[in-house]
């Protein structure tokens, strides 16, 4: 008689073994994506960059009409995370507070913000968070912009400007600030 061949299995490297698994071919191209969605929302920041220059300053003012209230450079925060530039806190003729970002670059990332604090040299969470003033999104990892502080707040009690991933609660760079 001839000889029986074992029946044939199918490697899960082969088309019919997913057909044969609808609902686990759909879960693996899910998790795909997924997978592909958060690696870009985490590394597509270190490769691109966005610039900003605005050229005026808010309400039309001069730079010859500004008065510093404080400044300080920006300083890595390690290896990998680098910021440059000057951070100035400084009042306009008609009283409002300005946080002035100029010459600025920073190492790009995931959901970085703009803090003042009161602590001068903050290394942790705690130290940005304690006492701070969020002024919101960075609006680009290079350039000159402005964030102008609440009615009210004269910027006087600051004493460092923090580029900050929130997600990760990670400094990217401090400025330290001292008395202009």
């Amino acid at each position: 008689m001839g000889a029986t061949t074992p029946p044939s299995r199918t490697s899960p490297l082969s088309l019919g073994w997913w057909r044969a698994r609808p609902v686990l071919a759909a879960l693996a191209f899910l998790a795909l994506v997924i997978a592909g969605a958060v690696g870009w929302y985490l590394g597509s920041p270190l490769f691109i960059r966005t610039r900003l220059v605005e050229e005026e300053l808010p309400g039309g003012t001069t730079e010859a009409e500004l008065t510093v209230v404080s400044q300080g450079n920006f300083m890595d925060a390690d290896n990998f995370h680098k910021g440059s530039g000057l951070a100035s806190i400084v009042r306009t003729p008609d009283g409002k507070a300005v946080v002035r970002l100029e010459n600025f670059s920073v190492t790009n990332g995931p959901a970085l913000e703009v803090f003042l604090a009161p602590h001068p040299q903050p290394s942790n969470h705690d130290e940005v968070y304690a006492d701070a003033l969020a002024l919101g999104a960075l609006k680009a990892s290079e350039g000159a912009f402005s964030y102008e502080l609440p009615a009210g707040d004269d910027g006087a009690r600051y004493r460092s400007v923090i580029i900050y991933c929130v997600p990760f609660r990670v400094i990217f760079s401090v400025a330290s600030l001292t008395a202009g």
